[in-house]
Order: structure tokens, then sequence, then C-alpha cells
């Protein structure tokens, strides 16, 4: 929230007073990404309207650093919301480790490591896949989307079962690939509803 200047937090704070009882910019230290679960959809949505709203309207945005964080805490709120394991798709690390120690606890599928306090105020990006880590500095996290998902396509990888809805919802929802059947996700075992016949 620093980076939003002292203005612009001032105005996002007489927005918030009444929808989740944010009443100074101090408040905002007190709110981690891990709070975001807590909210409701309709307070998510309305942080969010609001702060797309006001940064669009700042003319002291950070353009050198591409930070828009609407769209790390979108990606947070669906994977909240399907209940989704949120490692599978994202790690978040504080200080950069070798990129060996850091493979040793990635998983196997493709996935997004972010390199800062939290997903929202990442510094950077990583992308591995099967463990490996594949981009270490990339700096824009759309990108870093484009090319997580990009992975499950190029290297024809069936999205985890424990990610999949997020992932088909950015599949369907945000980049528009509608299949007429099928999908990327890992079938599922039929199940068979045995019930007793009388002769």
């Amino acid at each position: 929230m620093e980076e939003l200047g002292q203005d612009l937090l001032i105005v996002v704070v007489e927005h918030l007073k009444n929808e989740i009882g944010v009443n100074s910019p101090e408040d905002f230290k007190y709110i981690q990404e891990s709070d975001l679960p807590m909210l409701k959809p309709i307070q998510r949505r309305r942080l969010l309207d609001i702060l797309k709203k006001e940064t669009s309207d700042c003319k002291t945005a950070d353009t050198t650093k591409n930070r828009t964080p609407e769209l790390p805490a979108i990606i947070s709120s669906v994977i909240t919301h399907f209940k989704d394991n949120e490692a599978s798709v994202f790690q978040v690390v504080e200080t950069p480790r070798s990129d060996y120690d850091l493979e040793r606890q990635l998983v196997n599928t493709p996935c997004l490591i972010a390199v800062g306090t939290s997903l929202l105020m990442a510094d950077r990006f990583m992308l591995s896949i099967d463990g490996v880590i594949i981009n270490n500095n990339i700096t824009n996290f759309r990108v870093a989307l484009v090319m997580l998902f990009s992975s499950y396509y190029i290297f024809n990888i069936q999205y985890p079962s424990d990610a999949e809805a997020t992932l088909e919802f950015i599949q369907r929802c945000m980049v528009g690939i509608n299949p007429d059947r099928g999908h990327k996700a890992e079938k599922k075992k039929n199940r068979t509803h045995h019930t007793n016949e009388l002769y």
C-alpha cells in the first residue's frame, strides 16, 4: 500500500470506512494477503474496484515496475473461492535462496514463485516446471501468469487436480479458450451407483 502514495491512500480509506472497517492509512499495515479469504466476496470486489478506479486516476503510478495489484489479488481470490491449493499455482518466498534449495520444495506441475513479502508485493517472479526453475527473472505478474498458463499447453501437461478449477477459470474466462468438449483437468474415475434391483 505504500506505493499508492499518501493522497491516493486517503481517498481509498474514505471509500473503505464503512465497507471493511478501515479507518486510517495505518490500518492497511494490519491487512495481510492471508486476510483476503476472510473478506466477504462483495468486500473484495469493492476493494478491487476502488483500487482500480483510484490507481487509474493517479498520475504518479509506478510504470517502471508495472505493478498492478488487481490481477494478483483476483487470482488469489479465485483460488480461495474454488478452495484450490494455492501452492499448486504459486508459492511466495521472501528472500531468494539458491535455485537448488528452492527446487527441492517445488511441485512437479508448472508453478509461479513470487519473490517478496506476498504475492501482491512481489518484486519479481520465477516460473518452475517439473520442479526446475525455467525463468528466474520475470518482473511483471501478467507476463508470469501468461507464461505459467502457456506452459500447460506448450508441454501438454494436465492441470493438477488440486488447482484445476482455478486453471479452468483462467482458461475459459480470462483467456477465452472454451472447447466444445473435454478439458485439461485430470480425468476422474467414473462413479457407478449400485442399486438393488428386484426381478
